[in-house]
């Protein structure tokens, strides 16, 4: 089966999509303290450091214990995406797969979470 031969501007679209869902993720992540967001030069996807030590238990206790509004958030830890475990521990890996609203929507949760994990843990 052969692979389509697209025209060029359906690949300028996919570009500026994903363009503006990462500046909107990027934006809103920049926005919270203590939070450290490299801006990707290509990818869809941002490592992202976080004001907490353990990101493997920051994940577990969101999905686990917080809600805001009903409402929660997954992120992926970041030392699953080093070769050395102990690499990544205060990062995140968020990638921008979702709408700008949905995803500004994501790092607010983040950030509120953030908060309510370093209330409740240190």
């Amino acid at each position: 089966c052969a692979l389509p031969i697209l025209p060029e501007s359906y690949y300028e679209e996919v570009r500026g999509v994903y363009a503006e869902r990462v500046g909107g993720m990027v934006d809103a992540l920049e926005a919270l303290p203590g939070v450290v967001a490299p801006r990707p030069a290509g990818a869809f996807y941002s490592m992202v450091e976080l004001p907490v030590s353990d990101t493997e238990r920051f994940a577990r206790w969101l999905v686990e214990s917080f809600r805001h509004e009903g409402e929660s958030v997954v992120v992926a830890p970041g030392p699953g995406f080093y070769a050395s475990p102990s690499d990544g521990r205060n990062q995140i890996r968020l990638a921008a797969v979702n709408d700008v609203a949905t995803l500004r929507r994501g790092v607010e949760l983040i950030g509120l979470g953030v908060e309510a994990f370093r209330r409740e843990h240190g």
